[in-house]
């Protein structure tokens, strides 16, 4: 800038203000022109998705995500050091399992296909805003060339109304409470379990639940579908008893830690085949039944509580053997718009032309 009896006050602020902009807009000169380590970098990015509100579960994700870089390049390596080829082998390092961060025990059991394309979109990610943030020094993402598997959303089942029913009638006063919450007003394990009677409106000509989802803090308000409002409306209220659990809509009794030896037990007394992740197929079910009562897509997603209306048109509707029933037991088009007559006497094929 000068020498003090040549700038003065005022202009030499007016020129640290122009320089801490430059810095501000270029962080490679802020740095003196050297990429950060992987070790530096993953503080700094983790502060960057913390300010930004994200949630605590991506917060972990991208830190693991962070030490599986940090054990295979060393926390000390320069993110513009690390090349495609050094990324390729990072993957096949985490596919084949060889990174200690994922080992169980003496016995090297490598991760799931679906689990490690998602631990390298996120190591993808960081490398993605690192190339923006110090765009001199770091040219592309060497990440680019690691080749993911296409997510395939997985079959899951869908409840019935009669399994439903069955299920319910077989289980005890807590799990009806809390299979009629998942399976009838789609909501998580998680949600059910900590639904408050202050967050239930019975009264009024539009009965809903109004809460704050424990997964994604997003606010809910979903409607009682008059199967649920009658459920609850006939339990009592545990308000009035003074009890230790009085506030819960479930009481603390239920037992869900080891759900899946309890819900096999239930489904033979209720005579219902069991199935994978029982609580959510219930929930996805639900929003599966709110898609095709013919409510627009949206309105869906927001019940749900998804943040992208992908998810619920991808993992939470799919099309089943009664779709492909109902498709071909109904005719495409109208009697007037037919132009084939496949009603023949005789049962032959399609002979006669109709006028258009």
């Amino acid at each position: 800038i000068g020498r003090t009896d040549n700038v003065g006050k005022r202009a030499a602020k007016k020129l640290r203000d122009l320089k801490a902009s430059e810095l501000e807009s270029n962080p490679s000169k802020r740095r003196g022109g050297v990429a950060p380590t992987i070790g530096e970098w993953i503080e700094t990015f983790l502060n960057m998705k913390r300010s930004e509100g994200r949630r605590s579960a991506t917060l972990k994700d991208y830190a693991f995500a962070g030490r599986l870089l940090a054990e295979h390049f060393g926390e000390n390596e320069r993110l513009d050091k690390i090349t495609s080829t050094g990324a390729r082998r990072f993957a096949t390092a985490l596919r084949n399992g060889e990174l200690s961060h994922i080992r169980k025990g003496t016995r090297r059991r490598p991760m799931g296909r679906m689990t490690t394309d998602k631990y390298l979109r996120f190591v993808r990610a960081l490398f993605e805003s690192a190339a923006v943030e110090f765009d001199e020094l770091i040219r592309r993402n060497p990440f680019k060339v690691v080749k993911l598997n296409r997510v395939e959303p997985r079959r899951w089942h869908k409840v019935t109304p009669d399994e439903f029913w069955r299920l319910y009638e077989a289980a005890n006063d807590g799990w009806k409470i809390l299979l009629s919450l998942c399976r009838l007003g789609g909501l998580r394990r998680s949600d059910a379990l900590a639904l408050k009677w202050s967050n239930v409106t019975l009264g009024g000509s539009t009965p809903v639940l109004d809460f704050v989802q424990i997964k994604t803090e997003r606010r809910c308000v979903v409607p009682l579908f008059p199967e649920l409002a009658q459920i609850l409306r006939g339990l009592p209220r545990p308000l009035k008893l003074n009890a230790p659990d009085a506030e819960y809509v479930v009481p603390r009794s239920v037992y869900v830690g080891n759900i899946g030896r309890d819900f096999k037990v239930l489904c033979r007394s209720a005579g219902v085949t069991p199935y994978n992740d029982p609580l959510h197929s219930l929930r996805k079910s639900a929003i599966d039944d709110w898609a095709r009562a013919g409510y627009l897509p949206n309105v869906v997603q927001n019940w749900a509580g998804h943040s992208d209306i992908k998810t619920t048109l991808t993992y939470y509707t799919q099309a089943g053997e009664a779709d492909l029933e109902r498709a071909a037991s109904q005719p495409l088009f109208d009697e007037s718009d037919a132009t084939l007559d496949a009603t023949g006497t005789d049962g032959s094929a399609p002979s006669r032309v109709k006028p258009i």
